[in-house]
């Protein structure tokens, strides 16, 4: 048991480590390393579907970070502005990727665990998240899945248009969720104080 939660801790400070170095390094090469060892652990691994699930939205986030320098950060050259956008872009992704491999690799339970340190009240906090980001995620699963039987097509170009039609259904499920555990907490005695 000791043996565990020390090898999640380690595992843990590693993520942390490694999370801050690729955050506040200067050396573009340094993400960029970091991020091709991902790749080709993930890779490696079994699941590659849930990979490809993970990347496709992180790889839309990295385009809308590299538009972004190219548009408002005008005081340096273009070439400079992607490189910048380029190298955020690659940090962002990487830093997401790292996070989806310690979760990949640990259970929730061994998660919180190694998080023992905390206030019971964080720990409570921790164990509602780690319990509701499936929830959620299979959750949109089932609203996209939905929306497409009642004939909703996403249309590549309008970005707002293809997210309202799932996000107004989930926030309506999740906050519904969230309400029913606060009833749940409040009926079983749990003192907020």
């Amino acid at each position: 048991m000791k043996s565990n939660l020390l090898r999640n801790r380690l595992k843990l400070f590693f993520l942390f480590l490694i999370t801050t170095v690729v955050a506040f390094s200067k050396n573009p090469a340094i993400p960029i390393g970091f991020f091709l060892i991902l790749i080709l652990l993930l890779y490696l691994s079994r699941s590659k579907q849930k990979i490809i699930s993970r990347i496709r939205p992180l790889l839309i986030i990295g385009l809308f970070v590299i538009s972004f320098q190219l548009i408002f950060n005008t005081p340096v050259s273009p070439s400079i502005r992607i490189i910048e956008g380029f190298t955020a872009a690659i940090k962002i992704i990487t830093l997401s990727l790292f996070v989806f491999l310690y979760t990949s690799t640990a259970s929730p339970s061994e998660i919180i665990a190694s998080f023992s340190f905390l206030p019971k009240k964080l720990l409570l906090m921790f164990a509602i998240t780690f319990n509701m980001i499936p929830t959620i995620l299979s959750e949109s699963e089932k609203i996209v899945i939905v929306q497409r039987c009642r004939g909703y097509q996403s249309r590549s170009f309008n970005i707002f248009g293809n997210i309202l039609p799932v996000i107004i259904p989930l926030l309506h499920r999740t906050l519904r969720r969230a309400e029913q555990l606060s009833l749940v907490l409040l009926s079983r005695g749990y003192d907020e104080k």
